[in-house]
């Protein structure tokens, strides 16, 4: 580029920046839980939302608990007819269900952006993981062959450790909070 170009570009950026920073009264943080016009509190006080994640948490571990449970079964159908396991399927599906309903009122409640939110979206990602493992086994125990049977047998142990890795991330981001 030549150098005569340079000053005229330079002028828009500068003007931009001068412009924009006039203009802003106060910073916003994503951390922060204020509303910008009213400075009124929004959502819950940190400990009351680290006891509702803490709880959501405990939820979904027990959950997972169960999926994991129901897939001993299933990963032995020599033992047990896997027309046996849909009820417990369609327990544990319903569990997951409402414990989504409950996060999702818990977000009503919640800044759009900051920690908390992301906590939230966290959650929902383990539950979703959680919910995946569940239809694969619900696939696992309709799949006769072994090619099959080793696909979702990887994607059930894959979204096992996402899921779990997505809850221990919970739990250490909001011990430092």
């Amino acid at each position: 580029m030549n150098n005569k170009l340079k000053p005229k570009l330079l002028i828009p950026i500068i003007l931009s920046i001068i412009l924009s920073t006039a203009f802003i009264s106060a910073p916003v943080s994503a951390d922060d839980p204020m509303i910008v016009s009213g400075a009124t509190p929004v959502g819950p006080t940190p400990p009351e939302h680290l006891r509702k994640i803490t709880e959501f948490i405990s939820e979904i571990r027990h959950v997972q608990n169960q999926v994991f449970d129901v897939a001993q079964f299933a990963l032995n159908p020599e033992t047990t007819d896997p027309r046996s396991l849909a009820p417990n399927i369609s327990l544990i599906a319903h569990s997951i269900e409402r414990i989504r309903q409950r996060i999702l009122e818990y977000s009503t409640t919640i800044p759009s952006v900051g920690n908390q939110n992301r906590d939230v979206l966290l959650l929902l990602n383990a539950l979703n993981f959680n919910k995946n493992r569940l239809n694969t086994i619900s696939l696992l125990t309709a799949t006769s062959t072994s090619v099959e049977r080793i696909g979702l047998l990887d994607e059930f142990f894959r979204s096992r450790i996402a899921a779990k890795d997505t809850l221990n991330t919970i739990e250490e981001l909001i011990s430092h909070n």
